[in-house]
C-alpha cells in the first residue's frame, strides 16, 4: 500500500500538469489534528478547476491514481452559496487506497472565502496542497470543531428517552414469538436511532462539549470509560434467546446510566417512571412462557 506521502506526491504530480485545476486542498481526517487516522484512513481531496464539466463529465483521470475497483459518484448544490454545483468522485483502488475526490469551481472557493463561517467540510480541517493563483489566500482557518457534539435542549433530550423507551417494547415480544430477525432489526434501529445520540451526548458532556465521537461511534473506544465500552461490547449479539435478551437487558442499563448522568449534569429531569414501568412489562414478557394462550399474572 502506497504510504500519504506518496499518494499527496501523486495527486501533486497530476495537478501541477493539469492547467485548469487551479488549486488542490486535502480535508477531513487527513486534515484534522484531533482525528484517528490509519494506514486505512480516506484520502479527502478537493480539486478546484476552471472548467468544471470537463472533469464532471469525463471520469478517466481518476485512473490516473491507480486501479478502481469500486467507485460511487454524487454531485450536490450549494444553496447557501448561490446554488454552485460541485461533484464528487469516491474511488476505491485495489491497493487498499481509497481517494474522495470533490470537484468545485474556482467561484465556489471565491464565495466561501468572502463568508464569516466555513462550511463543516472545510471548517472539519484543511490543508492547501497547492494553489497556483491564492485563490486560498482568504480562507478562515479551520476550528476543527465542526462535529463536536452539542449540548441538547431538555425538549431534545426527552424526545430521545421517550422513543427510546416505545420502541424497546418491540424487542422482547419478537424474541418470545421466535422472530429473530425483526428481533435484530429493531436492536439496530433503536441503537443508531436513540441509543447512539444519547451516548455521543454523554461523551460531550464527559469532553466539555469539545470532542468528535465519528461517525457512528468510530472513535467511542478512545472516548468512553473502558468499563462502560466493554459493557458496550455486549449489546451485541449471535443468534440465540438468552444472547439476544442479554444484549437488549446491556442496552437498556446503558442507556439508563447515560440517560440519568446526562440529565444530572444538565439540569433536566430523567424520567425515571417511564423506565420503571416499561422495564416491568419488558420484565413480564421474558418470564411468560414460550407456549402462553393467555397473559399471566406479571401483567
Amino acid at each position: 500500500m502506497r504510504t500519504e506521502m506518496e499518494v499527496i506526491k501523486e495527486i501533486l504530480e497530476w495537478a501541477k500538469r493539469q492547467e485548469k485545476v487551479r488549486a488542490v486542498l486535502l480535508t477531513g481526517s487527513r486534515a484534522n489534528p484531533g482525528a484517528f487516522t490509519d494506514i486505512l484512513s480516506d484520502y479527502d481531496v478537493i480539486f478546484v478547476v476552471n472548467d468544471l464539466p470537463e472533469y464532471a463529465g469525463d471520469d478517466s483521470w481518476v485512473s490516473k491514481f491507480g486501479e478502481v475497483i469500486t467507485f460511487f459518484k454524487d454531485e450536490f448544490i450549494w444553496k447557501e452559496h448561490g446554488g454552485v454545483k460541485t461533484y464528487t468522485r469516491l474511488m476505491q483502488y485495489s491497493d487498499g487506497i481509497r481517494i474522495d475526490f470533490s470537484l468545485w469551481p474556482i467561484e465556489l472557493l471565491e464565495l466561501i472565502s468572502k463568508t464569516a463561517i466555513l462550511p463543516d467540510s472545510l471548517d472539519i480541517g484543511y490543508k492547501v496542497l497547492l494553489d497556483k493563483d491564492r485563490l486560498t489566500k482568504e480562507l478562515k482557518p479551520p476550528t476543527h470543531r465542526a462535529y463536536d457534539i452539542s449540548p441538547p435542549t431538555e425538549a431534545e433530550f426527552l424526545t430521545q428517552v421517550r422513543e427510546f423507551w416505545w420502541d424497546i417494547t418491540y424487542v422482547p415480544k419478537a424474541l418470545w414469538r421466535d422472530e429473530l430477525f425483526f428481533a435484530k432489526y429493531m436492536m439496530e434501529h433503536i441503537r443508531f436511532g436513540f441509543f447512539e445520540k444519547v451516548l455521543n451526548w454523554y461523551i460531550g458532556m464527559r469532553h466539555n462539549w469539545s470532542v468528535n465521537p465519528g461517525k457512528h461511534g468510530r472513535w467511542y473506544k478512545h472516548y468512553l470509560e473502558p468499563e462502560l465500552y466493554e459493557r458496550l461490547e455486549k449489546t451485541f449479539f449471535g443468534s440465540e434467546l438468552k444472547e439476544n435478551l442479554d444484549a437488549m437487558f446491556q442496552l437498556i442499563e446503558l442507556f439508563r446510566y447515560f440517560g440519568i448522568e446526562l440529565a444530572k449534569s444538565l439540569g433536566y429531569n430523567y424520567p425515571m417512571h417511564l423506565d420503571e414501568k416499561v422495564s416491568k412489562y419488558i420484565t413480564a414478557i421474558e418470564k411468560l412462557s414460550r407456549n402462553a394462550k393467555e397473559r399471566s399474572a406479571g401483567f
